[in-house]
């Protein structure tokens, strides 16, 4: 039977107030009420409501309050809040895109991305381009970061693991929220949500619109060349339709134009090995500028860079409610256009520059049943169909100023890239309560992938032959857990399970294979997830070993014709032989009395190329076993605190001031795979502790703060771009100061 914890936590509807997996004060075990406690946080990651406690995997929960209070807008905001997680920015998808790293899991190889992104069910991320993914987290109900293999669930690719978003759904109550913000840079924003209830009890609408514009920190000194500048418009229209008692249909759309400017980037003036093989042991150009560190914010183009980033995302869900069982289908449908234009040189001169055209579309279909009986055994069985689509379209050309004697417009390395993937499953997962204290997890999934592509260019002048492939792949993912209730406060448990992501396609006739083979990785992890003190203090931790076989690992090299001098850029992907990951996550919350909460984690990550004798870097073959996996920092850390005290003012009732301190720590990193046999600046990324201070005040009607984000200026940067004759270029952060307002009305 089921126990009467597990029946009491699936209706919890308290959720985490501050930071990962942290817990807002709530009811005491006997429904009394008691500041001092802490109350477990409902999650939806095996796709039915449960408590965090009961379920047997490494999650970090972020919900509506949490991204309130630490001012989150994007992935960003929440990554360096979580243990094992970490991101780099380049720059080259949007000023908010970002390359996404759990666990030594990074999209460093292949063309598919290594996590599954999901907004309310769906999958965003499978045609994100350079497996970058970023979404405007406005009017979010609940942010949960899955880390390992989720292959069950969240499908083929999620070897990394995955994020499950879930947005604030329409409901039977008027009532909305108004909020803005101002802060450095000019930048500003404006945010408004209203749900209203058309049918009473059975039809309601819900919408919100968000846009910003920034000028952005970066000055380019040279007028022709444009600013940093960005301007972001999103929103989003929902409705839920309670047809009948049993039967639900919501329906969304998510609508998002980005415009921005320069990428915030300034070079270093230390070449990367491909660049200096173009003009070799060349000074780097300055244009009178100085290089990172001494120079943060100032660059010098000739030709303006523009970015467009739009995507329009709409989904159904359609939900029956039978005596015994659930039947839920989810549809959904996205579609993203990046027209970008670059000043590849990163010079005041003419020399190289670029132009390109991605459009990605994917749908799916996905129909569950699961059960919903009072019974010791809780199941689901699935389907999914899905189609992704890529259509890439990029020109590398020489400037007016004579780049290697070229004339203005020659065609270096030009490119119609069309891939297509095709794919289906079917999964199944059980529960079984095999006493008031044992549970047995078991499920899998079975997937087939179908990927084509065809490949049409220009290289150095001359017309390349078309070329076409093909190529399938079939994979069985299981996953056993078992956990164990040592009391109503102590949960245990122990996981295996298999990741799994597709193999694909390359078009290159400087590689014998054209298609590399899928990547297999095996997690085993145990966990414990514990209250102390009353319920008063919280602590998760995680043990976790992760072995790879076949981890694709993409490699970029410049190729000079002997015979021609014709210069050749060339991607190749390879199959690394084995790598393995091992390490901790550590998480707490604490509510010191009435006033006072405090939280934070602590990852530890040790990911090595385990055997990986044949990596290309920059044309000569060379052995990286042993080496450090790239974008996988040995440490995270993260700490918040938030004291609260009353505010006495004539004419407010209810008004309580706050205090917040964020704190977050990340070990160096190497960006990528060329970097790692040349350490050192601007090759590693450098470790760093950034500080966050807040202070406001708040009531029932709203909220006002004002706020530094790196208050102590560290001085920083979280990504980097190779090519260009300025050298290497890197993301910094300035300190940035901001006020915020928000108001509530019903």
């Amino acid at each position: 039977m089921i126990t009467p914890k597990r029946r009491r936590n699936s209706t919890l509807l308290c959720l985490c107030l501050l930071g990962p997996g942290l817990v807002n004060v709530a009811a005491a075990q006997d429904g009394s009420r008691t500041s001092s406690q802490l109350e477990e946080v409902i999650v939806t990651a095996e796709r039915r409501v449960q408590s965090l406690q009961d379920v047997p995997i490494s999650i970090s929960v972020f919900d509506s309050e949490a991204l309130e209070a630490t001012n989150v807008k994007d992935l960003r905001g929440y990554f360096v809040q979580t243990p094992n997680v970490s991101y780099q920015e380049a720059g080259r998808s949007g000023p908010r895109s970002v390359d996404i790293a759990i666990r030594g899991v990074s999209n460093i190889g292949g063309s598919v991305n290594a996590f599954g992104v999901y907004l309310d069910e769906f999958n965003v991320a499978n045609v994100a381009q350079e497996g970058a993914v970023n979404l405007v987290l406005e009017d979010i109900e609940r942010v949960e970061v899955l880390r390992g293999p989720q292959g069950t669930f969240f499908g083929r690719n999620a070897t990394g693991g995955a994020l499950n978003i879930t947005s604030n759904q329409p409901g039977p109550e008027y009532e909305g929220k108004v909020s803005a913000h101002y802060g450095s840079h000019d930048t500003w924003g404006l945010t408004g949500v209203v749900n209203v209830p058309v049918v009473t009890e059975r039809f309601f609408l819900r919408a919100m619109f968000n846009h910003e514009e920034s000028n952005g920190f970066i000055k380019n000194v040279n007028e022709s060349g444009g600013r940093s500048d960005y301007s972001l418009t999103s929103t989003k229209l929902a409705g839920r339709w309670l047809a009948t008692d049993d039967f639900t249909v919501d329906f969304a759309a998510y609508i998002t134009r980005d415009d921005s400017g320069l990428d915030p980037l300034v070079p270093t003036g230390v070449l990367d090995a491909d660049t200096a093989s173009i003009v070799g042991t060349t000074v780097p150009v300055s244009n009178g500028l100085p290089f990172y560190p001494e120079n943060t914010t100032l660059v010098n183009h000739d030709r303006r860079e523009r970015q467009n980033n739009d995507s329009d995302i709409l989904t159904l869900r359609m939900t029956y409610e039978a005596d015994n069982f659930q039947i839920r289908s989810i549809t959904g449908f996205i579609d993203t256009e990046r027209d970008y234009h670059d000043d590849l040189d990163f010079t005041s001169e003419s020399l190289v520059y670029q132009d390109a055209l991605d459009k990605t579309s994917s749908w799916s279909q996905e129909v569950r049943v699961q059960s919903t009986a009072d019974s010791a055994v809780e199941w689901t069985v699935g389907a999914l169909y899905a189609e992704d689509e890529v259509d890439s379209d990029f020109g590398v050309f020489a400037g007016s100023d004579g780049f290697f004697g070229l004339p203005d417009g020659f065609p270096i390395d030009v490119g119609d890239n069309y891939n297509k993937a095709t794919s289906w499953a079917v999964f199944g997962q059980a529960l079984w309560q095999v006493s008031d204290r044992v549970a047995i997890t078991a499920g899998a999934r079975y997937s087939h992938d179908k990927v084509e592509g065809r490949a049409d260019g220009i290289g150095f002048g001359t017309t390349l032959d078309t070329q076409t492939g093909e190529q399938s792949f079939d994979d069985f993912s299981p996953r056993l857990s078992v956990s164990y209730d040592w009391n109503d406060d102590v949960t245990t448990y122990v996981t295996i399970s298999k990741g799994y992501k597709a193999g694909g396609l390359q078009f290159n006739e400087s590689v014998t294979e054209q298609s590399y083979d899928e990547e297999i990785l095996w997690n085993y992890e145990a966990g414990a997830r514990m209250f102390f003190l009353n319920r008063s203090l919280m602590l998760n931790a995680t043990v976790f070993y992760m072995d790879w076989e076949d981890l694709q690992v993409t490699s970029f090299e410049t190729l000079t014709n002997p015979d021609t001098g014709e210069i050749v850029l060339v991607t190749t992907t390879n199959n690394a032989a084995s790598a393995s990951s091992k390490g901790f996550e550590l998480e707490f919350a604490a509510q010191l009395g009435d006033a006072w909460s405090v939280s934070g984690g602590a990852g530890y990550l040790d990911a090595k190329f385990d055997s990986f004798p044949n990596a290309v870097i920059t044309g000569a073959q060379v052995d990286l076993s042993g080496e450090d996996m790239i974008r996988a920092p040995e440490w995270t850390l993260n700490l918040q605190s938030q004291y609260s005290f009353p505010i006495q003012i004539s004419g407010f009732s209810g008004l309580e001031g706050y205090v917040r301190g964020e704190w977050s720590y990340r070990s160096e990193t190497v960006p990528n795979i060329e970097a790692i046999l040349t350490p050192g600046f601007p090759n590693e990324t450098p470790a760093f502790d950034v500080l966050n201070l807040r202070l406001g005040a708040e009531s029932d009607a709203g909220r006002f703060e004002v706020f530094v984000e790196n208050a102590l200026d560290e001085d920083y940067y979280t990504g980097q771009s190779n090519f260009g004759f300025g050298g290497i270029r890197v993301r910094p952060h300035p300190r940035i100061w901001g006020v915020r307002f928000a108001t509530e009305f019903q």
